[in-house]
């Protein structure tokens, strides 16, 4: 076995399985899903832990290829260059952008270039929505050890066991916030101003961060000192006692959310405003996902309105199974949606749905949802000890409205993004248009005891201001 393969596979015995269980899933899996899902609910819970690995071994396979065939490429205009050129120093064509760089696997190199060389190759796996805070906890990580070391930048084999357990106490001491703060500021200096640090949380999901970059380093066989990353191991998840959970809406908070003056008067100034709350409220999608849509997402097909999520052009997701397409409710269709749509387009300014809303530098909408969670705390939608409520609380809302409706799991995963053991091995092969009627259906069992003929119609509110 190659070494991709015992990345996956512990022998070749189980190797040969998911070779086997992969042939049976590309034989449907151009199929109606209810072909596809007949074969994953026959699987034990092994054989489908076995083919999500063989689908994604088989996902890095074609990824090498691709990045052999780049090379490759790169080799031949190199020889032509050569062959034609008569001069001393021939031109080389520059290489291609590679999906996956090679890397030299030999020698002791800078921190801070096996750093980048990580982040290039996890830039393929990471949704582009995570990889900012990614990046971040990585570059963290090279500053905190390069500050704490007399400022020296370290190799590779220089990372000793006292280097990795300083940064491992130096990280969970960082302030929470740095607001106000100047970037230029030393770690040491902003650790002595006595503000809160990160959260338990935070600090276990950045030493999973950092202890991925250091196996890294072994996998690749660069002179690291083995073992580094056990010594992050200590840092724990926290207790459940100790962490908020986060509630869906009850039927008080939706009625005060959307019985709200600002919803019978229409005074909310900005079209997101008005809108993502709604369209979070019969579809469960993220923020992100809502505020980033284009006027061309929602669309009639074959008779049925939808919102088309996707990531193409500017736009991101969070994982491959993201992507979907949700029939759009009847309740949202009488409130105008399409109308609304309609009169952008109309208007001519901007192909997305809410154009003044832009991504911070951690490509977060930031500022949205500090709005939302204002107007949630303005109205009185509050949670109780050690639970939590904001916008991704409408997934848990809807999901809860959809089981209790008995609806199929899996097809709730598909309205919802979420991944299961049936859909994220399904989500990569069938169609959304097998399901879009199925999907309707499964949406307009969602039912608020909301009076939504209170809700001031959109082309009546203030953001009409903004819309003219």
């Amino acid at each position: 076995m190659d070494e991709v393969e015992k990345r996956f596979f512990s022998s070749p015995d189980l190797y040969g399985k998911a070779i086997e269980l992969l042939a049976k899933y590309q034989n449907v899996e151009h199929l109606p899903w209810i072909q596809v899902e007949e074969l994953l609910s026959g699987l034990e819970d092994e054989e489908a832990a076995l083919l999500e690995k063989a689908i994604e071994f088989k996902k890095i396979q074609n990824h090498e290829l691709r990045r052999l065939s780049a090379e490759v490429e790169f080799l031949k205009q190199t020889v032509k260059s050569l062959a034609t050129q008569p001069s001393i120093n021939p031109v080389v064509p520059p290489a291609p952008p590679l999906i996956d760089p090679p890397l030299d696997r030999e020698g002791d190199h800078l921190v801070t270039e096996i750093a980048d060389k990580f982040l290039i190759y996890k830039k393929t796996y990471v949704a582009a929505g995570s990889f900012s805070s990614f990046e971040s906890k990585i570059r963290q990580f090279v500053n905190i050890i390069t500050e704490y070391n007399q400022k020296k930048t370290l190799k590779i084999s220089e990372l000793s066991p006292a280097i990795i357990r300083n940064y491992r106490d130096v990280m969970q001491k960082i302030p929470a916030r740095r607001t106000g703060i100047s970037k230029n500021v030393s770690i040491k200096d902003l650790i002595h101003r006595g503000l809160p640090p990160i959260s338990q949380k935070t600090a276990k999901d950045t030493c999973n961060v950092i202890g991925d970059f250091l196996s890294y380093c072994e996998r690749d066989g660069y002179p690291i000192t083995p073992g580094l990353k056990s010594i992050l191991s200590s840092v724990k998840k926290p207790k459940s006692k100790d962490t908020q959970h986060r509630i869906p809406y009850s039927k008080d908070h939706l009625k005060k959310m959307f019985e709200s003056r600002e919803y019978q008067q229409g005074l909310f100034k900005r079209p997101s405003d008005y809108w993502a709350p709604l369209i979070a409220l019969f579809t469960g999608a993220r923020l992100g996902e809502i505020v980033q849509m284009h006027l061309g997402d929602i669309r009639e097909d074959n008779g049925i309105w939808v919102f088309d999520l996707n990531d193409d052009g500017d736009k991101q997701l969070k994982s491959d199974t993201s992507s979907r397409i949700v029939p759009i409710h009847s309740k949202l269709m009488d409130l105008g949606i399409i109308d609304f749509v309609k009169h952008l387009q109309n208007l001519k300014k901007s192909s997305k749905l809410f154009a003044d809303e832009v991504r911070n530098p951690d490509a977060k909408f930031d500022a949205y949802s500090k709005r939302f969670q204002h107007f949630r705390k303005k109205v009185g939608a509050i949670p109780g000890d050690n639970e939590m409520l904001d916008f991704h609380s409408f997934r848990h809302t809807v999901r809860t409205k959809l089981a209790d409706a008995s609806i199929q799991e899996s097809l709730i995963d598909d309205i919802v993004g979420h991944s299961s053991s049936g859909r994220s091995v399904g989500k990569k092969i069938y169609t959304h248009t097998q399901l879009i009627p199925q999907k309707k259906e499964a949406i307009e069992t969602i039912i608020y005891d909301i009076d939504f003929t209170k809700i001031r119609p959109w082309d009546r509110s203030k953001l009409m201001i903004l819309l003219r």
